[in-house]
């Protein structure tokens, strides 16, 4: 089972990546978890790779992972978050702070959808530049999931490009930066914050 990485950020935060290559059947379903409503079967291995993430995470097998009105994951004792792509899994846990992740696989398939998300005044060269925003984007949004932030009401500052690094990202609504960790690798981009 490839768990790719499992990462202490701080004494209580954790980043966990799973690359899904397993077939469906062959992923150990939890005991206290109803699988029968999923019908399809990506959903199901992408629920039941979370299952495995947060056990890796947390070495408890008998959490269960909750979703609020907006499909935010809750989970008792901890900030989550979680994030799937083609192929790929990524789950952020904390005790104490708020968390944000999102994973995208690389592909050209974000062009079609760059001006739904890049604002004129942010970089937009090259697809790496354009996954890199997708993925904080989505990850501050996630940060601050009450607010059901727009696209276009969040702004990446100027930043050079490197394999990793960090981003500031604009809340525009709040005038409030956060900071993203970003990594971009030949199979996907990887981008997470923490409160």
């Amino acid at each position: 089972m490839p768990l790719i990485r499992k990462q202490k950020l701080e004494p209580d935060t954790w980043l966990a990546l799973w690359q899904m290559t397993e077939a469906v059947d062959l992923l150990p379903a939890p005991a206290s978890v109803d699988l029968s409503p999923l019908r399809s079967p990506r959903r199901k291995k992408e629920t039941l790779t979370e299952y495995l993430l947060l056990k890796a995470l947390t070495g408890d097998d008998s959490l269960v992972i909750r979703h609020n009105e907006d499909g935010a994951p809750l989970v008792d004792g901890y900030c989550v978050s979680l994030s799937h792509t083609e192929g790929w899994a990524a789950m952020m846990i904390s005790r104490s702070h708020r968390v944000g992740v999102d994973i995208e696989y690389v592909s050209e398939r974000v062009n079609r959808v760059a001006s739904r998300f890049i604002r004129d005044d942010e970089q937009q060269s090259t697809l790496a530049e354009r996954l890199i925003t997708w993925c904080a984007k989505e990850a501050v949004y996630k940060y601050f999931t009450e607010q059901h932030l727009e696209f276009h009401e969040m702004r990446l500052l100027p930043y050079a490009q490197e394999e990793a690094g960090e981003v500031t990202v604009e809340n525009l609504r709040q005038q409030v930066r956060v900071s993203i960790s970003y990594e971009v690798s030949n199979s996907y981009v990887l981008a997470y914050l923490k409160g």
